[in-house]
């Protein structure tokens, strides 16, 4: 009997405690959002009724969830007792609290101090289908550890700053619209299904204190998925996605649409340690500037592997638009196309300075450049062609293929075909050539000798339309590259009949008027 009641003891002092009370918003007993938290104990939900709360609750060292009553749609509104009554300007503040915050507006965050949607300082936030609009800061985290943030299916619109962390991050199926800077992250970050569009709108508040940028993540590390930045105009900023130190993993991102007159527009990581991409997309971005102005991808001082990736029609105002690589950069490339690019200088497709490019079973199409309208090689740059094909590249000057000043370039087992520059290779630099075929161009000669190792074919691609964009160099089942040098080109056989064989140079001209 004795033991009996020893052992229902034991399970009722360990036995988790029940969930708290729920305090419902306005009552008698809580006439404010900031009366309801006073009187909470941790482990309390907090029920808004519909309505505008024109006040600025703060949350102390509790386990709360605060969200609007079903039905409903609260809303926290900092702006009419700004810098009264202690007001810090903030919609909501957190201090070294565990919160959930559910289905709310937080607005009007002004900058009497550091005026927020939600001011959080240390402590683990959770914030879930809310919106942060017209703040100066959407959401800050300061940095105190531990502390965590979790964001989930929501929307900042307005704001002068998204979300600016100090902390992990991790934000999932959120949006970021028009705000002057999107999100600027340190710490471990995750992100998935976010979009970040219109950055680099008006700041209200005086003088901006920051550049205008879409995604910066400084001093961060961790991975992005199915990240978005798209049609971003900024001016003097950075409107892509800007990533430093790392390492990163990227997964189907795209970075695509955004223009600067500053520097780089589509993907940029400046001393990166690791950065891999996989299927991920940098397209019609335009840049200018006197920073790199590169639409594509920008390597300095970084380490990247590329799987699969696109860097398309990107428009840029100096060396390299679809991939710049400078600085002890190292840039490895596996699949996926370096298509239509267009820079007023060198390197349409790739450049590299300093840096090594090296290029496997990849497509080099249709890019424009004054000189190495597909790759450009400056002092001490290195390219490493393999299985790849360069096609249709057009440079205004001279060298459509490669144009390799003080380089070091190898191509191997790649087709070098129907490109406009004359001669095709310019070399002041070291190039090696293994199993390469050379047909078509403009001028098949290189390096101003004759290519004596050029096997010189058709390579009767399945489909050849540079003036209407198709590229498919899959090799027609007839075409002689189809078993030389045990594979060769961007892409195996593909078709038993092709549009381009026997094509002449003079019939490969026509299709680019």
């Amino acid at each position: 009997m004795h033991r009996r009641i020893l052992c229902w003891t034991f399970l009722l002092v360990c036995a988790p405690s029940a969930r708290g009370s729920t305090l419902h918003v306005p009552t008698s007993e809580f006439p404010s959002v900031q009366a309801a938290i006073d009187s909470s104990a941790s482990g309390d939900t907090l029920l808004l009724a519909s309505g505008v709360y024109e006040e600025n609750p703060r949350v102390y060292v509790k386990d709360l969830t605060i969200r609007s009553a079903p039905g409903g749609l609260a809303i926290l509104d900092a702006t009419p007792r700004a810098g009264e009554d202690g007001n810090a300007g903030c919609a909501m503040r957190s201090v070294h609290s565990a919160l959930v915050i559910e289905d709310l507006v937080l607005r009007n965050g002004l900058p009497v101090t550091e005026g927020a949607g939600l001011w959080v300082w240390g402590g683990h936030v959770e914030v879930r289908r809310c919106r942060f609009e017209n703040n100066v800061y959407g959401v800050l985290v300061f940095e105190p550890i531990p502390g965590t943030i979790r964001l989930e299916e929501c929307e900042f619109v307005g704001n002068g700053i998204g979300v600016w962390g100090f902390v992990s991050t991790t934000i999932e199926r959120c949006r970021f619209a028009n705000n002057w800077i999107g999100l600027r992250l340190r710490d471990r970050i995750e992100l998935r299904d976010v979009e970040v569009t219109g950055s680099g709108a008006p700041w209200k508040w005086g003088a901006p204190p920051f550049n205008a940028a879409s995604l910066l993540l400084v001093g961060a590390s961790g991975q992005l998925e199915r990240v978005a930045v798209h049609h971003n105009s900024i001016p003097n900023g950075l409107p892509g996605i800007w990533l430093e130190v790392g390492p990163y993993e990227l997964v189907d991102c795209t970075s695509s649409h955004n223009d600067s007159q500053l520097g780089p527009s589509g993907i940029t990581c400046v001393r990166v340690t690791d950065l891999t991409m996989r299927r991920c997309v940098a397209s019609y971005n335009t840049s200018r500037g006197p920073a790199p102005p590169i639409g594509g991808l920008f390597a300095d001082r970084s380490h990247v592997r590329a799987e699969q990736c696109r860097f398309e029609f990107n428009d840029s105002g100096a060396n390299g638009s679809g991939i710049c690589a400078l600085r002890n950069a190292t840039v490895e490339m596996t699949g996926g196309r370096i298509v239509g690019n267009r820079t007023e200088i060198k390197g349409g497709g790739v450049y590299a300075s300093a840096a090594r490019v090296h290029l496997d079973s990849v497509l080099v199409a249709g890019n424009m450049a004054q000189a190495g309208a597909a790759i450009a090689l400056d002092r001490d740059g290195e390219v490493h062609v393999q299985r790849s094909t360069l096609v249709a590249n057009v440079a205004s000057g001279g060298a459509a293929a490669l144009y390799n000043v003080g380089g070091v370039a190898t191509l191997e087992q790649s087709i070098v075909a129907f490109n406009t520059g004359s001669p095709v290779l310019v070399c002041a630099g070291d190039v090696t050539r293994r199993c390469i075929d050379v047909f078509g161009n403009s001028d098949d000669g290189t390096c101003g000798r004759d290519l004596g190792d050029n096997l010189s074919v058709d390579p009767e691609f399945c489909g050849f339309d540079p003036k209407g964009g198709v590229y498919d160099v899959r090799l027609a089942e007839g075409s002689p590259l189809v078993a030389a040098c045990g594979g060769i080109g961007a892409a195996g056989p593909g078709c038993t009949s092709t549009t381009a064989q026997a094509i002449t140079w003079s019939a490969a001209k026509r299709l680019f008027r």
